[in-house]
């Protein structure tokens, strides 16, 4: 899959070698979720690799705007990059759309002071069969994916406060 998105600039600290993105200071979130087997609703959450800050956590897929994208086109990115999932596909395929869930801007709550926007989808059953969810894309950056139904604590714990996204997206599509 191509895309038209230009990497943000790398800055490598001397001394270290320590890599910073120089970002559009835009964070994605993508709350990906099935009614699975037993009308269980589920969200997709990824294991952070090695070669990323809370290494071994567990997240949703996520990641920075790059220059020249969207909010959207970054989430279908991440998305991809993070599990092999073709969204765009499937979005044309069923004339769906991602839904802004949460938009939050609070520098209080947030050292790096991102925007950071949520967005989510919602997997129709018979689309879980096609599927080929890996990491083949950054096998460094993400090492595992499993569907988290809001119950217990995946081995690692969590990255980014993310459960409490997760969580309260599981709750209101239980409600519904």
């Amino acid at each position: 899959m191509k895309f038209d998105n230009k990497e943000n600039p790398v800055i490598i600290e001397k001394g270290s070698g320590k890599k910073y993105f120089h970002s559009r200071s835009v964070a994605v979130v993508a709350m990906l979720s099935c009614n699975m087997v037993s009308n269980t609703n589920s969200v997709l959450i990824v294991q952070r690799g090695p070669d990323l800050d809370n290494a071994g956590k567990w997240c949703l897929p996520c990641g920075y705007l790059d220059w020249n994208e969207t909010v959207e086109e970054a989430v279908i990115r991440e998305v991809y990059e993070e599990t092999n999932i073709n969204l765009n596909k499937i979005i044309l395929k069923r004339g769906a759309s991602l839904k802004l869930l949460d938009l939050m801007s609070d520098p209080e709550k947030d050292k790096l002071q991102n925007i950071r926007a949520v967005y989510g989808f919602e997997f129709l059953r018979s689309e879980m069969l096609d599927l080929d969810i890996c990491n083949k894309n950054c096998p460094n950056e993400i090492v595992n994916h499993m569907w988290w139904n809001g119950k217990g604590r995946p081995p690692g714990g969590w990255a980014f406060g993310h459960h409490l996204d997760a969580s309260f997206y599981i709750e209101s599509l239980n409600k519904k």
